[in-house]
């Protein structure tokens, strides 16, 4: 599951839109771990760019759980 999710997300990574959209559609089906992992992940990967966009994705994530 969280390769596909990679994977998903890899394909839109070019275009901000759609990878917020794919990162808000996929965060809430993944397991704790799992999340820890694609965060980790996405930091590694897309930090650089998308740093303050994946933290308000987790942490909006994190307020409605």
């Amino acid at each position: 599951m969280l390769e596909c999710v990679k994977s998903s997300i890899q394909a839109v990574s070019q275009d901000r839109l759609a990878f917020e959209t794919q990162l808000r559609r996929v965060l809430p089906t993944l397991l704790p771990a799992d999340r820890r992992e694609l965060k980790r992940w996405l930091f590694l990967l897309y930090g650089e760019c998308y740093f303050t966009l994946i933290c308000q994705c987790f942490a909006e994530l994190n307020a409605f759980l």
